[in-house]
């Protein structure tokens, strides 16, 4: 719709401009026609003046005035054409600021198109670049759709293998409540092989008694032919105590029985337990899968690695860690960026607990205050922050905040300044926990410069605040 609006302009400013082309041609028709009547005025003038002096001159006869009034009537024709054509050029003249009026109206109205059509293009540009730029949007969002289905798809996958994981735990759980029930009715079973043993031991002592008591008839009845009626009791006793013998041989045959079932029994318990046995493993494989499923979709500690991939599960937060999920230790010292006042110790050397070597000067990063002032700036306060929580964690250390500035400006001034501004320093890491007895403040001034005062950037260094330890 704008497009075709500023066609229709473009159509208007071209029509105006046609218009335009007329008027300038009328002016320059009427300028033309203009100074032609302005000579033919002249040259009627010209006439009339010749024409009074004639008259003023002579006294011709009558016969030359009836002449000369035929010519002055004849010039007093041409003269009226003349008024004529000059009160014409007049009104042109009159019309002529109208016309200037109208064509600088017009000249306006062109410009006044012109702007619109150059805001017409500005705008159709910055269309163009809005389109553009959904354009970029629309692809990102596909590709963000794109990436949320493939999330949802992963999403899915899991909860249906965590489903079939936890079917598989049900079932193996319904398999050992079954194994436990087998190994109770085992434990029952070898209760009563127990008590049948016990009783198979004391049929075998029954038996033994039996057999002696037999051995001892038998050669009461060798011994006393003679005594029948009393070997007749003996032999039906003996009977009996055979029928008894012949029952006791039963019961131990059942229970010889009843000890291949225990065999059986105790068969199926081995085999049971070594079934229950596989089935803890398996579930103990499973456990292991579900959890490493679950550690791989959790991250505890939130610092961006998932626990199945944290090899420092507990880092606090807010910390910097490497794809293991450990704080980053830039120069291999053995302390944590976080915590080290030295990330550029040189490989291998020793340092302490600050992460420093013994005489390396430990000078505070990003430790800047207000021109001319002790007022700490919220950078500084920020890196403070991080110095207060070192030095918490480590009590009993003594530690000189020392202050230095350049060498620009009165000595006496910086030596001042250096001591408030470490003072200030000290002052704000006491109001963050840090206890004040481990803590003292000095200003050095201008002493002991690390870097060039002759340069912007060296002066820049000098103006700092160090640590030193108190021994």
């Amino acid at each position: 719709a704008q497009l075709e609006a500023a066609n229709q302009k473009l159509a208007a400013q071209e029509e105006l401009q046609k218009q335009i082309e007329t008027l300038q041609a009328s002016v320059t028709s009427l300028k033309e026609e203009n100074g032609s009547l302005t000579t033919q005025l002249k040259e009627a003038q010209d006439k009339i003046t010749t024409l009074t002096d004639i008259q003023a001159q002579l006294e011709p006869p009558k016969a030359s005035v009836t002449s000369l009034k035929e010519a002055n009537a004849t010039l007093s024709t041409q003269l009226e054409g003349a008024q004529t054509a000059a009160a014409a050029l007049e009104k042109l003249k009159a019309d002529l600021p109208a016309k200037s009026d109208e064509l600088a109206t017009a000249q306006g109205r062109i410009e006044e198109l012109q702007n619109k059509i150059t805001q017409l293009q500005t705008n159709a540009d910055d269309l163009k670049e809005k389109t553009t730029a959904l354009a970029a949007a629309n692809d990102q969002v596909s590709e963000l759709k794109a990436k949320l289905t493939t999330l949802s798809q992963t999403l899915t996958k899991n909860k249906e293998l965590t489903k079939t994981l936890q079917d598989r735990l049900t079932a193996a759980e319904a398999k050992i409540k079954t194994l436990n029930d087998a190994l109770a009715q085992e434990e029952k079973l070898q209760k009563q092989l127990a008590e049948k043993e016990t009783a198979f031991t004391q049929v075998q002592q029954n038996l033994a008694a039996l057999t002696t008591e037999k051995q001892q008839l038998a050669g009461k009845l060798a011994q006393s032919a003679a005594v029948a009626a009393q070997l007749a009791e003996l032999q039906s006793t003996f009977s009996t105590k055979e029928n008894e013998i012949e029952q006791l041989k039963a019961t131990i045959e059942n229970l010889k029985g009843s000890a291949k079932e225990v065999e059986g029994l105790k068969q199926q318990l081995e085999e049971a337990n070594q079934n229950i046995k596989a089935l803890e493993e398996k579930i103990q494989t499973l456990q292991k899968e579900r959890e490493q499923i679950i550690r791989k979709s959790k991250d505890s500690d939130k610092d961006g690695v998932s626990d199945a991939d944290d090899k420092c599960p507990n880092t606090i937060t807010g910390a910097k860690v490497n794809a293991e999920g450990c704080e980053i230790d830039s120069d291999k010292d053995g302390v944590v960026d976080r915590l080290d006042l030295c990330p550029n110790t040189a490989s291998g050397a020793t340092v302490d607990k600050l992460g420093c070597a013994e005489n390396a000067k430990i000078v505070l990063q990003d430790i800047n205050f207000a021109l001319g002032t002790a007022k700490l700036t919220k950078t500084a306060q920020k890196s403070l922050n991080g110095v207060a929580q070192i030095l918490v964690g480590l009590p009993g250390m003594k530690l000189e905040i020392a202050g230095y500035t350049d060498n620009i400006g009165d000595s006496k001034r910086n030596q001042e300044l250096s001591r408030k501004r470490a003072q200030a320093v000290m002052d704000y890491l006491v109001k963050h926990g840090v206890p004040s007895d481990q803590l003292s403040a000095k200003g050095f001034g201008e002493a002991d410069p690390i870097a060039d005062n002759a340069t912007a950037e060296g002066r820049a260094k000098n103006r700092r605040v160090e640590l030193h330890r108190v021994q």
